[in-house]
């Protein structure tokens, strides 16, 4: 005899319809227009939808037990700084030797990656544009 246990509604969440555990509902979270940028970059770069990259970026961090703070401790900031201005000083230094090489397209790719680089950790164009 079945009993009110051995129904599949029994276990189900209390809650709008009795949703399962599994059911994904939406939730609303707030960016700016320069941080949704970022992350459609780099959902793009994972070959994720944003939602989905923004949904396992929450799950990874919340699994992992960090809080995130958004911002990065004082001595990395330092050093990504550093690096972009070494990156951009070699670049300079190079760039006539690259551009009769040929090599253009190298420099600019180099460069351009440095910027986004410095932009996606420190969120400000290291140009100061």
């Amino acid at each position: 005899m079945a009993t009110d246990d051995d129904k599949p509604e029994a276990h189900a969440p209390a809650g709008a319809g009795g949703e399962s555990p599994d059911q994904r509902s939406p939730r609303s979270v707030g960016f700016s227009d320069r941080e949704w940028e970022r992350v459609e970059r780099a959902a793009a770069d994972s070959s994720l939808p944003p939602a989905a990259f923004v949904r396992n970026a929450a799950l990874t961090a919340a699994s992992s037990g960090a809080t995130p703070t958004g911002s990065l401790p004082p001595g990395i900031t330092e050093l990504i700084k550093r690096t972009f201005l070494g990156t951009y000083l070699l670049t300079t230094l190079k760039r006539d030797e690259m551009v009769l090489d040929g090599r253009r397209d190298d420099l600019e790719r180099v460069l351009r990656t440095a910027r986004a680089t410095h932009d996606m950790l420190l969120g400000d164009d290291p140009r100061g544009a």
